[in-house]
């Protein structure tokens, strides 16, 4: 490839990408109703998660008194939970619309997940 075309390619390049809208990402906002699974031989539950977006923040707050923090990633969310039984990490990946998700969590700095769940507004 001679220069001249490596300037063309790297313009034409330039200008494609210049010219590409960027993906709107959903606002993730409102409340959504939850299942988890089973936890320690327990079983599953369904609460309402309300969640606030501010930019890439999401705070989630629960109808049992839970809050959840994350960073939006596109569509994945990981962060940690708190609440009266203590706390843990959590990571959610949402649908193309913002409308559901699944994920899992657990509980301290512990990488293991101790259980699931799910949601749809």
């Amino acid at each position: 490839m001679t220069k001249q075309h490596r300037v063309i390619a790297l313009t034409l390049g330039s200008m494609l990408a210049a010219a590409t809208p960027a993906i709107a990402q959903p606002d993730m906002t409102g409340t959504f109703n939850t299942d988890s699974g089973p936890v320690n031989g327990r079983g599953a539950g369904k609460i309402q998660m309300t969640i606030t977006q501010r930019g890439s923040s999401l705070e989630w707050k629960t109808s049992t008194g839970y809050t959840y923090i994350c960073s939006l990633d596109e569509r994945s969310c990981a962060g940690t939970w708190a609440g009266k039984t203590g706390g843990g990490w959590f990571s959610v990946k949402f649908s193309p619309n913002g409308d559901s998700f699944t994920g899992t969590w657990g509980y301290k700095d512990d990488r293991s997940q101790s259980g699931f769940f799910n949601g749809k507004r």
